[in-house]
């Protein structure tokens, strides 16, 4: 089956993030393969505007969309929905700027979703980011414990959740940089696909099946709340006891959730995880207590 998929990219403020974004995608996927990609720049500054905008120079099938004000409701979940309105019934990926894809990303991908794609308990489909609320919970946590296991116990015990424990956040970037554990996570589970009954968007497949439940995302403030019904929480109130499908190998990596980028900033810069990631240099990251 031949899929010419539409790409999307959302990007704010991470510059050095999306820079290495853009380089993973150019490094480990064959562009041309998209029927179109779509970079939506949600209040940038210049700089990091030029950055989105070479970019779509050197690939004719690639487009800036810029919105404003700063936010996911409503600037970017409508440009969202405009993409989607025009893409209905293309098969849609969507990945956020502190992603970064690695060899064999999108033809595991796109298997997961042909595999997956008429089964009615799967809505769709997600790359494994270990930097992720629902794949730590549901799988990585097994895998971690085989790593500096007092260490480990200690910030798993933290009075946080994982995507607010910067300590953990770190402790994942560590054992993927220095103790191997996309290859360990790989040896621990057998099977080739793993499913979750909730998922974080960092890098996700769809089509018809879930746009159907989903378009078009709120852009409306909620009144109760004070908060925007963003696309992530569109998509989870859509499954309804369904699950999203992974495929176990390859990692595709999320650099950190929002609450613990500034710790990560400081501990783990972007620039040692772009040296790890394109083979500059190898990695070393030294944990203390």
């Amino acid at each position: 089956m031949t899929i010419n998929p539409v790409l999307v990219i959302f990007t704010s403020h991470r510059i050095d993030c999306l820079k290495l974004c853009l380089n993973c995608l150019e490094k480990h996927t064959n562009l041309s393969i998209f029927k179109s990609i779509y970079i939506i720049a949600n209040s940038v500054p210049l700089p990091h505007l030029l950055l989105a905008k070479d970019f779509c120079k050197k690939h004719p099938n690639a487009h800036v969309i810029s919105c404003s004000p700063r936010g996911l409701v409503p600037a970017v979940m409508k440009a969202f929905n405009d993409i989607i309105e025009h893409h209905k019934n293309d098969v849609i990926l969507k990945i956020d700027e502190d992603v970064f894809v690695t060899n064999n990303w999108i033809e595991s991908l796109y298997k997961c979703y042909i595999t997956h794609k008429e089964r009615d308990d799967i809505l769709l489909s997600a790359s494994l980011c270990p930097i992720s609320l629902s794949v730590y919970n549901t799988y990585i946590e097994n895998v971690m414990r085989n790593y500096h296991e007092e260490l480990f116990l200690k910030y798993k015990n933290a009075k946080m959740n994982f995507d607010a424990n910067k300590y953990l956040h770190r402790y994942v970037w560590d054992s993927i940089i220095n103790h191997d554990m996309e290859n360990n996570f790989s040896n621990h589970y057998s099977e080739d696909y793993l499913y979750v009954d909730n998922i974080t968007i960092n890098c996700i497949i769809f089509d018809s099946k879930l746009i159907s439940e989903v378009y078009p995302f709120p852009i409306e403030i909620d009144a109760a709340t004070g908060f925007g019904c963003v696309d992530e929480l569109s998509i989870n109130r859509a499954l309804h006891g369904r699950r999203v499908a992974i495929p176990k190998y390859p990692f595709v990596h999320h650099y950190s959730h929002w609450r613990s980028e500034d710790y990560m900033r400081k501990h783990i810069p972007v620039s040692d995880v772009r040296s790890f990631l394109l083979g500059n240099v190898s990695g070393s990251i030294h944990m203390s207590s």
